[in-house]
């Protein structure tokens, strides 16, 4: 192949290469949108409390979220852990990280390395989330972790209202999304 020929196919696989990351990385924000739609408050967090018994079971199941870069509006760019992913209401994806401040739409700032990352991330964490929930409802764990899920989402609940809930209404094998619908349901707030 002389040189010529090589650039020309160089250009022309670049190009059915962008074609197929752009249609990729639109389905993936799609599914993630979707996924982020189930979820309570339309968010995900990556990092419980660390009094929560779910926090040592992801430590001990080696779940640690993927980094993502950080860029502010200089260019300057930074990695940092993803602690939260969140659907805003404008439809928007917006990351909280550990360090580097957050990314307000992915949909523009996301790298698509990144992204992929961050896909990778959610799908360790659900098929963890699995395991863990049996764990904790095994151990007798499952109520500490119920409480300090419900005191980080409503701080202002009464004690005796939350300890009541756990006790009498939370499903310990069912997700906490599906538990915090109910607390919310329930008007004990």
């Amino acid at each position: 192949m002389k040189p010529k020929q090589i650039l020309h196919s160089i250009c022309k696989e670049r190009t059915k290469g962008q074609k197929r990351l752009f249609k990729t990385r639109r389905a993936l924000l799609k599914a993630l949108k979707e996924y982020l739609r189930l979820k309570y408050k339309r968010t995900v967090l990556f990092s419980p409390i660390a009094e929560d018994p779910l926090s040592n079971m992801l430590d001990e199941k080696e779940f640690y979220p993927y980094s993502v870069t950080v860029t502010d509006k200089y260019g300057w760019a930074a990695n940092s852990t993803v602690i939260s992913v969140e659907l805003t209401n404008e439809g928007k994806i917006k990351i909280r990280t550990s360090e580097a401040g957050s990314i307000e739409d992915t949909d523009k700032y996301l790298l698509n390395d990144d992204l992929f990352s961050l896909c990778c991330t959610i799908e360790d964490y659900e098929r963890i989330l699995l395991v863990a929930r049996r764990a904790l409802a095994e151990s007798g764990e499952w109520a500490e972790h119920a409480r300090q899920t419900l005191i980080s989402f409503f701080p202002k609940a009464d004690a005796e209202l939350i300890e009541y809930f756990i006790y009498h209404s939370w499903e310990k094998l069912q997700s906490d999304d599906y538990n915090l619908k109910l607390f919310e349901k329930s008007n004990i707030k």
